[in-house]
């Protein structure tokens, strides 16, 4: 999983786990991190924004959370960004790993400008220790992003033809994602996708790097405007 930040270290000032704040003590639910090098916030995997608000009525239990983010991931976790400055989704956008969803801020119940990253469940109420599943000590240090965190992640060749052989030649089934069965009917419609006989659905052969991008970008869109 990738730092919450589009690049460079970060400060981990406030573990997961059990702290006292002025005023305050219990679990803290997630990490807070600063950007020591960019202070735009990121999506750490893909998914949809389940909330995008500011809540400034401090008879809401949250209003503590300032301006803030909540992803749904496709990995059936929900992905939680507080105390932001500014906000870049809205609710039901859907977002890919790495895309700036805001930037760090101190708004809601923080004493100075941070990130507090936090990781739940499916159910949205069981916390998940987010510093593991960034990799780094749940400790108070500076870390640094790893080569595939800094920079975008790009396949090898020899990675890209083992994926193109497997789409050239499985059934459309294996991979196709209940947002994409229109873009599925499409594919067959125009013969990109054509029938063994059997029920099944195979690429058309043969099909360039070129053309497999133009239908994974044509599917992506159909996913966008949905």
């Amino acid at each position: 999983m990738r730092f919450p930040f589009d690049h460079g270290a970060v400060r981990l000032t406030s573990p997961y786990g059990k702290r006292e704040l002025p005023g305050t003590s219990g679990v803290h639910g997630g990490v807070d991190l600063v950007g020591l090098e960019s202070s735009t916030v990121v999506s750490v995997v893909g998914g949809i924004v389940a909330a995008s608000d500011f809540i400034t009525d401090r008879s809401n239990a949250n209003w503590m959370w300032g301006q803030h983010v909540i992803i749904a991931g496709d990995d059936g976790r929900v992905y939680f960004y507080f105390h932001l400055a500014a906000r870049h989704v809205s609710r039901y956008d859907r977002v890919v790993a790495g895309q700036p969803i805001g930037v760090m801020g101190n708004t809601g119940f923080s004493f100075g400008a941070h990130l507090h990253f936090e990781v739940r469940m499916s159910d949205a109420a069981t916390t998940i220790n987010a510093a593991e599943l960034l990799g780094i000590p749940n400790a108070e240090g500076v870390y640094q992003p790893t080569e595939k965190e800094e920079t975008e992640e790009s396949m090898t060749d020899a990675e890209f033809e083992k994926l193109f052989e497997r789409l050239r030649t499985a059934p459309t089934g294996e991979f196709c994602s209940p947002w994409a069965e229109e873009a599925a009917a499409w594919a067959r419609r125009t013969d990109l996708f054509r029938s063994d006989g059997d029920g099944n659905y195979r690429w058309t052969a043969p099909i360039t790097r070129e053309e497999l991008a133009v239908v994974l970008f044509r599917f992506s869109q159909m996913n966008k405007n949905e």
